[in-house]
């Protein structure tokens, strides 16, 4: 008897889901003009994949809602039927309401729940405080409120200095995409940040690839930048997409591969990666606090034995997506899973990961956060004799 309602409720589910389904896509005025534009090609290819990724995602979240609310429709129907089932009725709804809130959560909630996470390094090189902000992978499509809240709580903390790495804008349409970067521009030049705002770009800023600097943000593309911060000489270098593990232009990299071989377990990237790192290393006064830029945290894989005294990099966002005691479900790069996000000493040198501010779009999915809240890490410099006299 409990087989035979599992079976009911099963087909009354899929079929609504279904019905449910086909009735969406029929209607939705987004995918008609998806359609009608890529009959009269009157888009390019990056626009197509645009209205693809926007119309992707609206389908998908609704999916996701309708998943539960199927779930907790069935239930009702087994409460309401002549033969109950009180336990799988309540299998049912327990297991639709958990879903739906966690649905919601992800989607809705987590996303636009920004944390500030605190780091505080003592150094002998540290003359006086300095407070850095780390942020990363903003990437929005459009500039609203989400984004103005975010510059809001940035000059909120009032950093000496503001690092970013990579991944400023989601690329789309160009007069769009032309259009908010100049809103994200007005954004950047709003933020005090006495010493300087520096950044290096990410796989997603092809469409911003030759510019040196956006408002009051320069770009470090496999450049040096030495700063005098209240007395303490800050030497920075970014490591370009290719270099930092994260490249925007595939051809170049098959092209970097394709010149070398394999040598010890360094393919060719981390060869030029330790090279270039190792010259700008060697070329810093004895006092210089270094810090390295990459979106990418593979590039630490080279170079964790030089003795770095901060590396910076995004680009997994947390890994987005954490089960608890199992972590994330997926990375895309080559660090430990443990590694993706947070503050670590690695070898000689000492790691931050940001978890970014915004969220991707995996394989046409919506942009969800589970267990991963967006964040941005205020990193505070202090003398080593503070910590001395503290007893930190």
């Amino acid at each position: 008897m409990t087989f035979y309602f599992c079976g009911s409720a099963a087909l009354t589910f899929w079929n609504a889901l279904s019905a449910c389904l086909l009735a969406y896509l029929s209607t939705y005025k987004e995918n008609l003009s998806f359609t009608e534009h890529i009959r009269k090609r009157e888009i390019n290819r990056k626009e197509e994949m645009e209205l693809l990724l926007r119309f992707s995602n609206y389908v998908w979240q609704f999916v996701l809602l309708l998943f539960p609310a199927v779930m907790l429709l069935a239930a009702f129907k087994l409460f309401l039927s002549r033969r109950k089932n009180p336990i799988l009725t309540g299998i049912l709804a327990l297991s639709a309401l958990i879903l739906l809130a966690t649905v919601i959560d992800g989607l809705y909630i987590e996303p636009n729940r920004l944390e500030l996470r605190r780091v505080r390094i003592y150094s002998s090189k540290v003359k006086k405080p300095v407070r850095i902000l780390h942020v990363s992978d903003i990437q929005p499509r459009s500039i609203n409120k989400r984004e103005r809240r975010l510059f809001a709580r940035i000059n909120k903390i009032n950093p000496d200095i503001l690092i970013y790495t990579g991944d400023l804008m989601h690329p789309g349409p160009l007069n769009s995409f032309n259009s908010e970067i100049k809103k994200m521009s007005s954004l950047i030049d709003g933020v005090a940040a006495p010493y300087g705002i520096y950044s290096v770009k990410g796989n997603m800023d092809g469409l911003i690839a030759r510019r040196n600097k956006i408002g009051k943000m320069i770009f470090l593309d496999n450049k040096e930048k030495t700063i005098n911060a209240n007395g303490t000489a800050i030497k920075l270098l970014g490591l370009t997409p290719e270099l930092s593990g994260s490249p925007f232009d595939e051809i170049s990299l098959r092209q970097l591969h394709s010149s070398i071989i394999r040598l010890l377990g360094l393919t060719p990237r981390s060869l030029a990666t330790r090279r270039r790192v190792l010259s700008w290393h060697k070329s810093a006064a004895p006092d210089d606090f270094t810090i390295l830029l990459g979106h990418s945290p593979d590039y630490i894989l080279d170079m964790s034995d030089i003795p770095v005294d901060l590396c910076l990099a995004g680009h997994i966002h947390g890994g987005q997506v954490r089960v608890p005691f199992i972590g994330p479900l997926a990375t895309g790069c080559a660090i430990p899973r443990s590694w993706v996000r947070g503050f670590r000493k690695v070898g000689r040198t000492r790691l931050n990961v940001s978890a970014g501010v915004g969220s991707e779009h995996f394989f046409l999915l919506p942009a969800i956060r589970l267990n991963c809240p967006p964040e941005i890490t205020l990193i505070e410099l202090l003398p080593w004799r503070e910590k001395r006299n503290t007893g930190a």
